[in-house]
């Protein structure tokens, strides 16, 4: 009886297997064709996010893309960050993706096949001859911090303990001069109250 059970546990894990590999295959084939849309996040560590931000114009011409949207801020800053968003055509998409993968330190990414709608970028990209309405493009999606040095860490980790700082001045200056009226209200009854019973001992001592 137990041969059994394990044959049919060693079928379903071959069974299984095989299944996992057919559908790493067809991912790999999706992610290949050049007649859909995919779609990829990538987040980027960089020593030099303004020199990535310039490789990567430099490299638009060789995979055929374009910038459509970027923003960057605190430029020249330990925090520096930004991102960038690029069409490119689909066959070129995976081309870019490796170029990138071997240039830069890539913490995560998250590829997409068949979910990226271009219609709102075709009609500002068309006015401007930039696309081919006969192929299929696709974006990737870039998301740039700078590396962080000891004495990055150390600068943010200042800057972090000052704002909470300002925070709790904030919120604590105000409510001890809300209570402050009632400290000195007790405080004045237990020194008369003092006063008092050493006025007592005193007279009792005489």
């Amino acid at each position: 009886m137990s041969k059994y059970i394990c044959l049919i546990l060693i079928f379903f894990s071959l069974f299984s297997c095989s299944k996992r590999e057919n559908k790493d295959s067809h991912n790999k084939d999706l992610f290949s064709r050049t007649d859909i849309s995919k779609t990829a996040d990538l987040d980027i560590e960089s020593n030099n996010p303004d020199e990535l931000r310039s490789n990567v114009y430099k490299k638009l011409p060789d995979f055929n893309a374009m910038i459509i949207s970027e923003s960057w801020s605190n430029r020249g800053k330990s925090d520096e960050n930004g991102n960038m968003t690029i069409l490119i055509p689909s066959s070129s998409f995976l081309d870019m993706i490796e170029w990138i993968k071997n240039s830069y330190v890539i913490d995560s990414i998250d590829m997409r096949a068949g979910e990226f709608d271009i219609s709102s970028y075709k009609k500002d990209a068309e006015k401007k001859n930039l696309i081919d309405k006969n192929i299929a493009y696709s974006q990737i999606y870039l998301d740039v911090v700078k590396t962080k040095s000891l004495l990055g860490c150390f600068f943010i980790g200042c800057g972090d303990a000052k704002t909470a700082l300002e925070y709790s001045l904030q919120t604590v200056v105000p409510v001890i001069l809300f209570l402050l009226p009632y400290a000195l209200v007790i405080i004045s009854l237990i020194l008369i109250i003092k006063f008092i019973l050493r006025k007592l001992k005193r007279k009792i001592f005489k």
